[in-house]
């Protein structure tokens, strides 16, 4: 659990309080009877390792069970969990983004053991990547006066490829490791525009395999056509990412948008919240009876843990009581 020295503290009174609340008198003696020791070791280990998602009252009592629940019962819980976890980050992962009317994040705080550089790349490595994007199509091309290539195909298509594949990986790949502000990576524009540069190139080499060549196709000409057309994939993905980042963005801006798209945020989790409680009552009602009663004893003890180290406070506790205890 993360410790924090402001963190209200509850006594035991507080929590015999709430569990009266929660279970009443008749559930009390029964919720405060021993769990076996094996199932409280886990409980007792899941909740200091800091391995709850304390944000969800849910997870957290699914989370907590699942380790002091009957043998057969857990690989479905275990599941439910997957499945669940996958769905709220694809939730996350869509709000930040801005491809949902939800959650426009502010910008996240820099984590600790971020070793990136402060600031952008110098110019000129963005000129030899700028360079290289638009010197890639160029390989192809034809003289003006004798209309002859610059280039055997070979050389220019592998070339080509070479060149417009680094540029992506650098832009799309690398800079954003090693700098917080990439210009290149935060340039849809540049991105869309290194995109149609690949693009071209592959149409090059397919018009001069075709033209040049008869329909002769080598392998080195295959080989750059990949790496161009790889390159150009890379940007076009870019592009599109940093478009919905920077949407979110300006929606984060509009007082109202936000406030409309928290709500619609919090919506979503309440909702997975509630098919994660309904899904594990129903994956615990097959559990033996002889390991009913001790399970829910156990996660007992977890949510007192936790709400006497103050990671619950009273209304968590009693939903927590209330909804979890399957």
């Amino acid at each position: 659990m993360n410790e924090s020295d402001d963190r209200p503290r509850q006594s035991e009174h507080d929590w015999r309080r709430v569990l009266v609340s929660a279970l009443g008198e008749s559930g009390l003696d029964e919720a405060e009877r021993p769990a076996p020791e094996h199932a409280l070791r886990r409980v007792r280990r899941i909740v200091a390792d800091d391995a709850l998602d304390v944000a969800s009252v849910a997870r957290t009592m699914v989370e907590i069970q699942s380790v002091a629940c009957d043998e057969s019962s857990r690989p479905d819980i275990e599941r439910l969990l997957r499945d669940d976890r996958a769905e709220r980050d694809a939730l996350d992962d869509a709000a930040a983004e801005g491809r949902l009317p939800i959650a426009v994040r502010a910008p996240a705080a820099r984590q600790a053991g971020d070793e990136r550089r402060e600031g952008a790349s110098p110019m000129w490595v963005d000129a030899i990547a700028i360079v290289a994007a638009i010197s890639g199509p160029v390989m192809l091309l034809s003289s003006r006066r004798s209309h002859s290539p610059f280039l055997d195909l070979d050389t220019a298509a592998v070339l080509a490829g070479v060149l417009l594949l680094s540029a992506a990986v650098w832009m799309v790949l690398i800079e954003p490791r090693r700098v917080t502000h990439p210009r290149l990576a935060e340039s849809p524009g540049f991105a869309f525009f290194a995109a149609v540069l690949g693009y071209l190139a592959v149409g090059l080499i397919v018009w001069r395999v075709i033209d040049d060549e008869g329909g002769y196709v080598s392998l080195p000409v295959v080989l750059g056509a990949l790496m161009a057309l790889a390159g150009a994939v890379l940007q076009t993905m870019a592009g599109i990412s940093v478009r919905r980042i920077r949407a979110a963005a300006v929606a984060a801006a509009d007082p109202e948008q936000h406030a409309n798209a928290a709500r619609a945020l919090f919506a979503g989790l309440d909702r997975l919240d509630d098919r994660l409680y309904i899904d594990a009552a129903r994956v615990f009602a097959d559990e033996p009876s002889a390991t009913r009663e001790p399970r829910r004893r156990a996660a007992v003890a977890g949510v007192r843990a936790l709400y006497l180290a103050g990671e619950f406070d009273d209304e968590l506790a009693l939903e927590a009581l209330r909804r979890g205890l399957f």
